[in-house]
Parts: C-alpha cells; sequence; structure tokens
C-alpha cells in the first residue's frame, strides 16, 4: 500500500485477519532438500495462475531459472495435483496439510479487512467483525491448520 486514500477523503482503518504461509507442498515421500532442486528449475513445479500472490512469492523465490509446470486454479487443487503427480507445488501450508503434504515456506501473507472509518460502526460491518472474532470461526480456521489467527479482529493502523 503506497497511501492515496488520504487524498480521496477516505480515512481507512485496517483489521487484522489472520497469517498464512506460501510456498511449496511436496508428496509426503519426497526426501531432504526436496525445495531446494524444485526452486533450482531441476524438476517440474505444478503453479498457480499469473496474478496469485502465491505464484508471485514461487517466481521471486525461482530467479531467472525459471521453472516449468502445469497450472492449477487453486490452492487445494495445486497440492492435490503436486501429491497425486510425484510433484512439488506451489500453494499455502493449509492447503498442503488438507493433502497430507510435506510444505516448505517461500513467505508469508497477511489478510486485512480494510474500511472507510465511517463505516466501522455500520450494522454489517460489526456483524463480520463479529464473526472473525468468535470462538466457532477461529476455531474453525484452527481445524483446517496452518493459518496463524493471532490478534484477529486488532487495528492495524
Amino acid at each position: 500500500f503506497g497511501g492515496g486514500f488520504e487524498d480521496d477523503g477516505l480515512d481507512i482503518e485496517q483489521i487484522h485477519l489472520a497469517r498464512w504461509r506460501v510456498g511449496l507442498a511436496a508428496p509426503p515421500d519426497f526426501g531432504p532438500g526436496w525445495w531446494q532442486e524444485s526452486l533450482s528449475g531441476g524438476n517440474p513445479v505444478v503453479q498457480r495462475e499469473d496474478g496469485a500472490g502465491v505464484q508471485r512469492a514461487f517466481e521471486e523465490a525461482v530467479g531467472r531459472a525459471g521453472v516449468a509446470g502445469p497450472r492449477a486454479s487453486g490452492h487445494y487443487e495445486s497440492a492435490q495435483r503436486g501429491v497425486l503427480t510425484g510433484m512439488a507445488a506451489v500453494t499455502i501450508e493449509p492447503a498442503a496439510l488438507a493433502v497430507g503434504a510435506l510444505f516448505h515456506p517461500i513467505e508469508m501473507h497477511e489478510a486485512q479487512l480494510w474500511l472507510d472509518r465511517k463505516w466501522r460502526d455500520d450494522s454489517a460491518v460489526m456483524a463480520a467483525l463479529d464473526v472473525f472474532g468468535s470462538q466457532r470461526f477461529q476455531r474453525r480456521l484452527r481445524s483446517v491448520g496452518g493459518y496463524d489467527l493471532v490478534g484477529i479482529g486488532t487495528r492495524v493502523t
């Protein structure tokens, strides 16, 4: 975020929701250091669509080496295809855990709710924040695994 909302007359408040690691998943029988070979271009890797944040992180980690491989349209599909085809896959940790894959992190991503402060007390906004802060919602995300929920619902700025 490079600013600009102030110029539009908006007074933005950022509310933290969750963090998760993005990186590579691999079949559970892959040996030690499997991710190094995958990032070096030595093996094909199931990748995400252009523009996906996790794909951008992967491309930055690979650098100019480039890596070939099929494309998947979602995190779960990518992790699952990787396990089924014996390839590493670009995905998020929760998806890797869901399919029983190994996981190697590349970077941390964060979700935030951005809203103009004038809407902070709106009933729909309050209801959404109540859901995010509820034990039921947090229990459900914890059961998936791979999500860092510390500070959920707290003000970032």
